[in-house]
C-alpha cells in the first residue's frame, strides 16, 4: 500500500471517528494534520533507512 493510499485510508477512519464522537470541524482538521505528519515522518524514516542500506552495499562492494 502506498503512503498516499494509507493517508486516504486513515482520513476515512478519522472521518468515521469524527461522526461517532461528534467532533467539530477544528478537531477533524487537527486529526487529519496529525495523520499527514506521521505519514511524512514514516516516509523520511524509510528514505534514511534506504540510504543506509545503499551506503553499506556500496562500501561492501569496495572490498
Amino acid at each position: 500500500m502506498k503512503n498516499q493510499d494509507k493517508i486516504l485510508t486513515l482520513r476515512d477512519y478519522s472521518n468515521k471517528l469524527s461522526i461517532m464522537n461528534n467532533w467539530d470541524e477544528e478537531t477533524i482538521l487537527e486529526e487529519n494534520a496529525q495523520i499527514e505528519n506521521e505519514m511524512s515522518m514514516t516516509d523520511n524514516e524509510f528514505t534514511d533507512h534506504q540510504e543506509v542500506i545503499d551506503t553499506f552495499l556500496n562500501w561492501d562492494r569496495g572490498f
